[in-house]
């Protein structure tokens, strides 16, 4: 089964397997409200560009490594994408112009954050 996570806005969608997941932070407002509940989520994305800045439109594919979990396609994420998964490996896989990043995460019940910078 793969989850769409629609474009980026920051209306929060639950799937079918209750996994949570929130994309958004485009201006200062969005980013307060998304940080305020991000204890709601155990694997929080940013994105920004080498200078630090924060990017929006990254394509990210969630693949659960393990047994459990669902698949997910973002196919316009950021600057935040914040996800409640179901605890294991994960491989992530975010690309903006061009350029793809891959990496690999355990997620657990504690919080897990990454920032992936583009040049």
């Amino acid at each position: 089964m793969m989850i769409q996570c629609g474009s980026a806005s920051s209306a929060e969608v639950v799937s079918p397997d209750l996994e949570i997941f929130i994309s958004g932070g485009i201006g200062l407002d969005e980013r307060q409200e998304m940080y305020a509940n991000r204890d709601r989520y155990n694997l929080r994305l940013s994105f920004a560009n080498a200078m630090g800045a924060y990017i929006s439109g990254v394509n990210v594919s969630i693949e659960p490594l393990s047994a459990k979990g669902t698949a997910m396609q973002c196919p316009d994420a950021g600057p935040l994408l914040f996800l409640s998964l179901i605890p294991g490996k994960y491989r992530i896989s975010a690309a903006f112009e061009d350029k793809t990043q891959v990496l690999t995460v355990n997620v657990s019940p504690g919080a897990s954050e990454r920032v992936l910078y583009w040049p």
